[in-house]
């Protein structure tokens, strides 16, 4: 995770923060947790947003993602590659601190 200045409001990029779980704990609840943590701690550093992209066929991330209080914002068409196939990937967003409260 980093911090980088964009217009002047500073921005986390934290890629790939809530992957690497051991394939023994996934269903268990680990990633939605790390990722609920990951939002308190940003809110807590005084951001106000945290952003993603989820390939559109991921169905898992996108599920916790939801859970974890990301809105789905839009769609962005073939924009990454896996396995040498274009994808298609789920921007979500959530807002945090004042921003979440109007």
């Amino acid at each position: 995770m980093w911090l980088t200045p964009r217009r002047n409001v500073p921005c986390v990029r934290a890629r790939g923060a809530a992957r690497g779980d051991a394939r023994a704990a996934r269903g268990a609840g680990v990633g939605g947790a790390l990722l609920i943590e990951l939002c308190a701690a940003a809110e807590r550093a005084g951001l106000y947003k945290l952003t993603a992209r989820i390939f559109a066929t991921n169905a898992a991330s996108r599920a916790v993602h939801a859970t974890a209080g990301f809105d789905e914002i839009g769609l962005q068409r073939r924009h990454g590659r896996l396995d040498g196939e274009w994808r298609d990937c789920v921007l979500v967003e959530r807002l945090l601190g004042d921003a979440a409260r109007g």
